[in-house]
């Protein structure tokens, strides 16, 4: 008996064309970071910080109704376990970020801000400097009865969530606003991870006497985070400099 072999090359998740499809490749495979393409239906966007990054996912989810699929993603760059976090007042892991003085976004909360995620807070609003929300799963399903195993992004709750590839890795999104960690740097022009700031055990832990796949595996990770949004991606990154140049191609 014969047998073929067929090896996929790309799998058309996004609803874009291939000038765009090669703008976020040369963003994850570390190429210089070329002008977004313009005149395209598939939006890219820029935004000046996570708390705007999060009001635009609201923005397309009431837009889109009672089922919208926009979410919030990010990198594992924020410590996260099965147990109750016991440095937040409701045992939940969180995103957390606060703007220092000079504009920058810096991760964590301000020495002596043990509030933690703080549900309808007029402090995540625009303007805000202050970003805290839960991670996969971390806001209870009140109001969500009947909804069985509905995944993560098909929960109402979860707008108000940051999702990572574990909870969206082989599921598609209409919109994806990915935070772009600390593990993810412009260095030289052009992008590069940081396992020292990843809080992903399982893409950076070394086995003695084996190759370190570090990079690769947050390359891959980044990957499946990028690639979520079918019809549109909306981009913030914690590195300065690799936030002004995603700023700057947006802008060219």
């Amino acid at each position: 008996m014969q047998r073929a072999s067929i090896v996929l090359k790309q799998q058309f998740r996004i609803d874009a064309s291939n000038a765009t499809v090669q703008w976020i490749n040369d963003l994850i495979d570390g190429r210089p970071i070329g002008p977004i393409p313009a005149g395209e239906k598939y939006q890219i966007r820029v935004v000046d910080s996570p708390v705007d990054l999060h009001q635009v996912i609201k923005g397309k989810v009431t837009e889109e109704g009672e089922h919208g699929l926009s979410r919030l993603l990010a990198t594992y760059d924020w410590p996260y376990a099965s147990a109750k976090n016991p440095g937040e007042p409701n045992g939940r892991w969180c995103v957390e970020m606060h703007r220092e003085k000079d504009g920058r976004w810096a991760t964590g909360l301000l020495d002596g801000d043990n509030r933690g995620y703080i549900a309808g807070s007029a402090d995540a609003g625009p303007g805000s400097d202050r970003f805290c929300l839960p991670r996969n799963y971390g806001i209870s399903s009140n109001g969500s009865a009947g909804l069985g195993k509905k995944s993560w992004a098909e929960r109402p709750e979860t707008v108000d969530e940051v999702g990572s590839t574990f909870t969206i890795q082989g599921f598609d999104l209409n919109y994806a606003g990915a935070i772009i960690g600390p593990s993810v740097k412009l260095r030289e022009g052009r992008v590069v991870f940081d396992r020292s700031t990843s809080c992903s055990s399982a893409a950076t832990n070394k086995r003695e006497g084996r190759p370190d796949y570090s990079e690769q595996n947050l390359h891959n990770e980044l990957n499946v985070l990028l690639k979520r949004g079918v019809h549109g991606l909306y981009l913030f990154a914690v590195d300065p400099a690799l936030q002004a140049a995603l700023k700057a191609a947006a802008q060219r």
